[in-house]
């Protein structure tokens, strides 16, 4: 009789295992379900988040990219003094690659510089006038997807800097994006010390 009771538990245990095992796989197949899951969403809103930095970008490298060749333009019929600037477009021109925003935005700041210091010459003259107004315009507008592009990017950053959306990303090769602070027609010396003094700091780890 009693060895019947200890054959009983033993089936009671044996059973109460196979119990806890199954739960256990259960558990972590449920775990490993939502643990990709969550990958797999994060992974789309990333891609999503890209294509419309991407698709931002390339509006503001192709309207970029027009406004120099309406600058050159404007130099040809001109009689102002082209020295400063020739060298600026050419530079542009031949240097720009819509893959690397930093050496961009370097191109774009120096041709704006360049064209702003000869923006008094084309004041008042006929021949110039349209093309003038015609860069205005494009500035306006070029602000306006500046404006786009940095909070898309800003966006961007944000969700790919939470626990673990990083981890996820940058299995995939996502990485933060960079900002592209440009005012187009418009004084930009003041950011740019700023941003060659941060530059500094991370190259050196002194800020002056």
């Amino acid at each position: 009789m009693e060895a019947g009771a200890q054959k009983e538990n033993g089936k009671k245990m044996k059973k109460f295992l196979l119990i806890l095992l199954a739960s256990t796989v259960s558990f972590v197949a449920i775990c490993f379900a939502v643990f990709y899951s969550y990958k797999s969403f994060v992974l789309e809103k990333l891609r999503q988040k890209d294509n419309h930095i991407k698709e931002v970008w390339s509006s503001l490298y192709k309207e970029s990219l027009e406004r120099t060749l309406v600058i050159e333009n404007l130099i040809n019929i001109s009689n102002c003094d082209r020295s400063s600037i020739d060298s600026t477009i050419v530079k542009n021109k031949s240097n720009r690659d819509p893959n690397k925003v930093e050496e961009l935005w370097n191109l774009e700041y120096t041709t704006n510089k360049a064209y702003i210091q000869l923006g008094k010459c084309f004041e008042g003259k006929s021949n110039t006038k349209i093309k003038t107004d015609s860069l205005k315009l494009n500035a306006e507008k070029l602000n306006r997807i500046v404006d786009e592009y940095n909070a898309n990017v800003l966006d961007f950053n944000k969700y790919y800097s939470i626990f673990p959306n990083f981890m996820f990303g940058s299995q995939e090769g996502f990485r933060r994006k960079k900002f592209f602070y440009l005012k187009y027609g418009e004084d930009n010396e003041e950011y740019y010390k700023q941003k060659k003094k941060t530059d500094k700091w991370i190259e050196t780890g002194k800020w002056e």
